[in-house]
């Protein structure tokens, strides 16, 4: 079964009680884990990120430093609903906060070189956590440097690979899901695409996705949310769910056999 993350990433307008129903909505659509994102310190990671002078510093402050004592809320709300709870953080020291909380980790694109962050993580997973590691500006050299480092974990499926392109929204031109079937490591899809696309999910199944992330928000999610253009609703993200579960059926078990529908059919053969 495909593992399907709703990442509700800052949609939740740093308010604990929609972050709550962002658990329920993606809950209701048959998603596997719901991903917020977390930072200790915005300026810091602004500062690493050299985005202070963008104006992401206060953008970090208002949607993603939230009080750590949520992790708790939000775990118990994944629990109660069926799901997995997940957070992306930005700082190594952030690793150990949410440790104790979540299912998975989650690195984005942006920190997929920083090893001291993905070492620490590793360092800090339990079985059977994983961890979900994102592509995105990833030229082949690096991909090829990334697998290196973490092979034995890669094929264990303990870091999960995702195929992923930085960019809000992706054009539908630039998805380049090819890359699921070329590279045997990269086995997910962390999906950036114009939330009106809810059929690039069940595409990327048919190129051999396995892990599939996607942004979801609430209908009253704030409009100037950053977060918000590319982020489905819970309509849009109820049917990319559904098309991605009739593409896993479509697939199929991929052994050549005749069919049960077939049998009828079968005495007409020449």
């Amino acid at each position: 079964m495909v593992y399907v993350i709703a990442e509700a990433g800052a949609c939740g307008d740093g308010d604990l009680a929609k972050m709550i129903r962002q658990v329920n909505e993606a809950a209701s659509s048959g998603a596997n884990a719901v991903k917020f994102q977390y930072m200790s310190n915005a300026l810091k990671v602004a500062e690493r990120r050299h985005a202070t002078e963008d104006g992401y510093q206060e953008l970090y402050r208002k949607y993603c430093e939230w009080p750590r004592e949520w992790h708790g809320d939000l775990q118990s709300a994944c629990v109660s609903a069926g799901v997995d709870y997940m957070c992306s953080v930005y700082l190594k020291e952030d690793v150990l906060t949410v440790s104790p909380y979540v299912s998975n980790f989650k690195v984005s694109s942006f920190e997929a070189d920083d090893y001291d962050l993905l070492n620490a993580t590793a360092r800090t997973m339990r079985p059977p956590q994983r961890m979900f590691v994102s592509t995105g500006m990833c030229g082949d050299t690096e991909y090829r440097i990334l697998v290196d480092r973490f092979r034995i974990a890669i094929n264990a499926q303990e870091i999960v690979l995702m195929h992923c392109v930085s960019s809000y929204p992706t054009p539908l031109s630039q998805l380049n899901l090819s890359v699921l079937s070329k590279y045997k490591q990269i086995t997910g899809f962390s999906d950036h695409s114009d939330p009106s696309f809810t059929f690039t999910g069940a595409l990327a199944v048919s190129c051999g996705a396995k892990f599939i992330e996607a942004h979801m928000r609430l209908d009253d999610t704030d409009v100037s949310n950053p977060d918000a253009p590319h982020a489905m609703t819970p309509t849009q993200f109820d049917e990319y769910v559904e098309l991605i579960r009739n593409a896993e059926f479509a697939i199929g078990s991929g052994r050549k056999g005749e069919m049960p529908c077939e049998k009828l059919m079968k005495r007409y053969r020449v």
